[in-house]
C-alpha cells in the first residue's frame, strides 16, 4: 500500500512552480488589497487563510481565501461596506458578491478563484461576532500542529474523498470540507490510520479532539442526529462535520472499508461514468421502462449554496406530492449550474388503473363517518364490503390516473418549493421534459455529465 500510496501523492502533490505560482498570485493580491485600503483610508490587513496557507491544498485546486481582517470595534454594517467596497475595487469587473453569514466577493486572477471575505481581528474565539471570524483561528490551530509528513497525509485524504466524491462542505456535495479532512488526520496521525479507524463508524460517532467535553453524551445530545461529530476545538459549540450527509457518512465508511480489502488507485482517480449520447439516453430509458421527467429552468445567477437546498426542498415537495397521489417514484435528484437547474423525477409507472381501494375503519371501530361519506359518494365503483382483516372498505374511482398529469399539477401548484424555484415558475421560465424531450437539455455539457452518472449510478470506484 505504500509504494501505491507514494504514486498517488506524487500526482496530486503541488510541485516548485505550483507553489511559486501560487506565491505569485497571493503575493500580488494581498498587495492590492492593502493598496486600495490605503487609497480608501481604511484600516485593514489581509490574511490568506485554507488550505493554500496551510500547504494541504491539491495541485488541480485553484481556490485562494483570504480574509480582509477589520478592528472588532467597528460596526458590522461598516465592516461589510468598507470590506465589500475594498474587495469590489481588488476584484474588478470579475468581481461577484456572494453570501454566506454576510457578504464577501469573489474573483477569477491569473486562473485562480479568489474569495476576498472581510471579519473581525478576535483574538478571543471565544468572542467571535460572526461564523467568518473563526477561520483565522482555524489557521493557526492547524498550522501549529501540521507537520510537512502529515500535509502530505491531509493530501491524500483529500484525494481520497474527492475520487469517492464526497469531498466539499458545499450544498451541492454535503461532505467533507478540507478543514475537517485536516482535523482527522490530525487526531489518527495518518491517511492509513484515518481509515483504518473510519471503517469501524457507526452513525453519531464523536470526535473530540482537545477533549473540551468529559464524555461523548454531552456533544452527541448538542449535535443529535447529525451522523458524525467532530467538536470543533477554536469553538466546542460548533459541529465541524455538521455539513456531512448521512449518505457522504456511509459512502465514506464503505470506501474505507472496500479499499483496505483491496487498495486501489481507483479510490482517488476513478473513472468517468460512461459518455451520454441521446440515442443511448433513449436506448436506456427504453430499456428501464420508467416515465423520467425533468422540471428544467432558468435561475439569476444563483450561488450554488443558494440554489441547491431550494432544489432538494422542492424535491422532497414534488416526490410527496406524486407519492400522495399513489404513484411511485423509482428515484429523483436534482442539478444546477451558474444559470440553469432542474429536478430530476423518475416514474415507475406513470399510468394507474382508474380504480382504487379506500380502507376504513377496523371493526369493531364506528364506521358511520366513513359509510356516510362513501357508501353514495359518486367516486364509488364497488362496496362498501368488509375484508379479510376486518375493515370497512369502499373501492372508488381515482381522482389522477396518469403520471405526468399530476406532476404538471404539483409544479403549477407549487406548494412547498423553494423561493426562486417558484418565482421562475410563476414567471413561465420552466419547461417540463419528458421522456425524449429531454434530449433537448443535453446540449449542456454540466447536465449531461450529471444525466450519465444519474443513469450509471454506481459509487465511483467501481466504475
Amino acid at each position: 500500500m505504500v509504494a501505491m500510496l507514494n504514486r498517488v501523492l506524487r500526482r496530486i502533490k503541488p510541485t516548485s512552480s505550483d507553489m511559486q505560482r501560487l506565491e505569485r498570485v497571493v503575493t500580488q493580491v494581498m498587495n492590492k488589497v492593502r493598496r486600495v485600503a490605503r487609497s480608501r483610508k481604511v484600516k485593514t490587513e489581509p490574511m490568506l487563510v485554507g488550505s493554500a496557507a496551510r500547504g494541504t491544498w491539491l495541485r488541480s485546486e485553484r481556490e485562494l481565501d483570504i480574509f480582509l481582517l477589520f478592528d472588532p470595534e467597528m460596526p458590522r454594517a461598516e465592516l461589510e461596506r468598507q470590506g465589500l467596497a475594498i474587495a469590489r475595487e481588488v476584484a474588478g469587473p470579475s468581481g461577484r458578491e456572494h453570501y454566506a453569514e454576510h457578504p464577501y466577493v469573489r474573483m477569477e486572477f491569473e486562473g485562480f478563484q479568489v474569495d476576498l471575505v472581510p471579519c473581525y481581528r478576535i483574538d478571543d474565539p471565544r468572542k467571535l461576532k460572526s461564523a467568518v471570524d473563526r477561520t483565522p483561528h482555524h489557521q493557526r490551530y492547524v498550522q501549529q500542529r501540521l507537520t510537512p509528513q502529515l500535509a502530505d497525509q491531509v493530501l491524500l485524504t483529500k484525494q481520497f474523498l474527492r475520487g469517492i466524491g464526497v469531498y466539499g462542505a458545499e450544498a451541492r456535495i454535503q461532505g467533507f470540507s478540507g478543514y475537517l479532512s485536516e482535523l482527522l488526520v490530525i487526531h489518527y496521525g495518518s491517511f492509513q490510520q484515518l481509515v483504518e479507524n473510519a471503517a469501524r463508524w457507526k452513525p453519531g460517532i464523536v470526535i473530540d479532539i482537545e477533549r473540551v467535553y468529559p464524555s461523548e453524551a454531552e456533544p452527541r445530545v448538542l449535535f443529535e442526529r447529525q451522523p458524525l461529530v467532530v467538536v470543533d476545538p477554536v469553538d466546542p459549540k460548533r459541529n465541524v462535520a455538521a455539513a456531512v450527509s448521512m449518505r457522504s457518512f456511509a459512502i465514506f465508511v464503505l470506501a474505507c472499508r472496500e479499499f483496505l480489502k483491496e487498495p486501489r488507485e481507483q479510490f482517488f482517480f476513478p473513472n468517468s461514468p460512461p459518455s451520454l449520447t441521446q440515442a443511448s439516453l433513449l436506448n436506456q430509458l427504453k430499456r428501464r421502462g420508467t416515465t423520467l421527467c425533468c422540471l428544467w429552468f432558468r435561475h439569476n445567477d444563483l450561488p450554488e449554496d443558494v440554489i441547491y437546498p431550494q432544489l432538494r426542498k422542492t424535491e422532497r415537495s414534488i416526490s410527496n406530492e406524486v407519492v400522495q397521489a399513489g404513484f411511485e417514484i423509482l428515484r429523483s435528484d436534482v442539478w444546477a449550474d451558474s444559470r440553469n437547474a432542474a429536478v430530476l423525477v423518475e416514474l415507475s409507472i406513470s399510468r394507474l388503473p382508474p380504480v382504487q381501494i379506500r380502507p376504513g375503519p377496523q371493526i369493531p371501530v364506528d364506521a358511520t363517518d366513513f359509510l356516510r361519506e362513501y357508501s353514495g359518494s359518486r367516486r364509488r365503483l364497488a362496496g362498501p364490503y368488509v375484508d379479510e382483516a376486518g375493515r370497512v372498505v369502499c373501492e372508488v374511482r381515482r381522482v389522477e390516473t396518469d403520471g405526468v398529469r399530476c406532476l404538471k399539477r404539483v409544479i403549477s401548484e407549487h406548494r412547498g418549493f423553494g423561493k426562486h424555484v417558484a418565482e421562475s415558475i410563476e414567471a413561465g421560465r420552466y419547461r417540463l421534459l419528458v421522456g425524449r424531450e429531454i434530449t433537448k437539455a443535453m446540449r449542456n455539457r454540466s447536465f449531461r455529465e450529471f444525466l450519465a452518472d444519474y443513469l450509471d449510478k454506481r459509487l465511483p470506484w467501481y466504475r
